[in-house]
């Protein structure tokens, strides 16, 4: 066989992110490289720097982000970019379009399954969706129908996606005055949201009302309440844009020839959309201020 052939028909792999994968990787067989504990530590508490680095290596209680709240978020990006090289590769070597879209179906089965199976103990069946393979199992055929589309439409249904998502939260009805906040876990001290933010109030908001009724339909040992973490099934939604920027992201590196010009288009949507983030959390945050929701004053 000619080697120089081999070379030839063989698909390059895409070094950073196998690089991005292992630093990920890393940090959770690490733990974090012990650093939260650390800190935690009676001599560091008065430190500074080691409650900022703490503050980092934490999720944050529920508003806000922190390096280690975008782990999760970093598996499901991975997947998108993965996507265009995979789907890409079996297109070349005759897969069609029904059998790719078949296989897209039959991945989002078995992720669902090994999330099932994973939160699972002993002869006890756990029906949950919020884990990371769960989650990226219900958006990843939906994924897969927004591969191979043109930049614009992908943004087109990002944002359309946010926006709507948004809408179902805002819309919705908060929770009512009596509402028992102690039984979904909250403490009497928390930080709760106010006003307009009310809507987005962890334990409390439209999509863990789903996951009452939803979670519910399944056999369970005991009746589900609330997720302690306040994770939801339909968390899936906006992470599945996370991954169609993640698809993008591995179509714009496809198709990019200058490498230099390609990390710096990659690191100004990074900073521009962690901009929006962050002032989106100020608007929404600032609207709860200024309009105090007297219900919460005796909580």
């Amino acid at each position: 066989m000619n080697p120089s052939a081999v070379r030839a028909d063989a698909s390059p792999r895409l070094i950073s992110l196998d690089a991005y994968r292992g630093f990920v990787m890393i940090c959770l067989a690490a733990n974090g490289f012990g650093i939260a504990a650390t800190a935690a530590k009676k001599e560091f508490l008065d430190s500074p720097l080691w409650q900022s680095l703490r503050f980092q290596f934490e999720h944050v209680p529920w508003t806000g982000c922190a390096f280690w709240d975008l782990i999760q978020p970093s598996f499901m990006f991975m997947v998108g970019v993965s996507m265009p090289y995979s789907y890409c590769k079996r297109r070349e070597a005759g897969d069609s379009y029904s059998h790719l879209l078949g296989h897209a179906v039959l991945r989002s089965i078995i992720l669902v399954l090994l999330g099932i199976f994973l939160s699972s103990s002993g002869k006890t069946t756990n029906f949950t969706f919020m884990n990371v393979l769960s989650q990226i199992g219900l958006g990843y055929t939906f994924l897969f129908l927004l591969w191979d589309r043109e930049p614009k439409v992908q943004l087109r249904i990002a944002t359309g996606i946010l926006l709507a998502y948004w809408a179902l939260f805002a819309f919705s009805p908060v929770a009512k005055p009596d509402f028992d906040y102690a039984k979904v876990g909250l403490p009497a001290d928390w930080p709760y949201l106010t006003g307009f933010a009310a809507h987005w109030q962890k334990c409390a908001n439209v999509a863990a009302s789903f996951d009452l009724w939803f979670l519910n339909l399944f056999p369970r040992s005991e009746v589900f309440v609330a997720n302690n973490g306040g994770y939801q099934t339909l968390n899936f939604v906006p992470s599945l844009v996370t991954m169609l920027f993640g698809l993008m992201t591995g179509e714009f590196i496809r198709r990019s020839t200058d490498r230099r010009k390609a990390l710096l288009g990659l690191i100004s949507a990074g900073v521009l959309l962690l901009g929006i983030g962050w002032g989106c959390e100020f608007l929404g945050l600032s609207a709860g201020e200024a309009d105090l929701d007297p219900q919460l004053d005796s909580v």
